[in-house]
């Protein structure tokens, strides 16, 4: 899809979101209590859309679960010679790599950004495998 800006140079939009994805869910603790992760697949199984619940609606990280995942969709939407599962794989990097304040030795995530990628990645190999899943670490951020 294309547009143009105003003086004329022209721009690919991201891609249109599909009339129906394929998606899985996980679901990790964390100090904020549950944090539920869907990722919606194209029909050809590339990621494109990353969807986030946690915490209490209106919350300080309630909002910060919404600006994760938009910002994750929209990366994953975005024209790029560089594929959707690329991307995702970027992108868990990136998060899981934030350090916090309540970093632990076993493991578990030190971070809200590391909580996020946990929960995205879980839900990431969930719709890749057929295999029993293990259950979650509990994640502290």
């Amino acid at each position: 899809m294309r547009g143009s800006f105003s003086d004329g140079h022209q721009f690919r939009r991201v891609a249109t979101r599909p009339r129906a994805l394929a998606a899985s869910v996980a679901t990790v603790p964390t100090v904020f209590g549950e944090l539920t992760a869907a990722l919606g697949r194209t029909r050809g199984g590339a990621p494109h859309e990353v969807f986030l619940r946690g915490a209490a609606p209106g919350s300080d990280a309630s909002t910060l679960f919404e600006a994760f995942a938009r910002l994750a969709s929209l990366t994953l939407q975005m024209p790029s010679t560089v594929s959707p599962s690329a991307r995702l794989t970027s992108i868990l990097e990136a998060l899981s790599t934030v350090p916090g304040s309540q970093s632990t030795a076993d493991g578990n995530a030190g971070s809200l950004p590391a909580a996020v990628a946990a929960a995205i990645a879980l839900a990431s190999v969930r719709s890749t495998t057929s295999s029993p899943k293990p259950e979650p670490k509990t994640l502290t951020a």
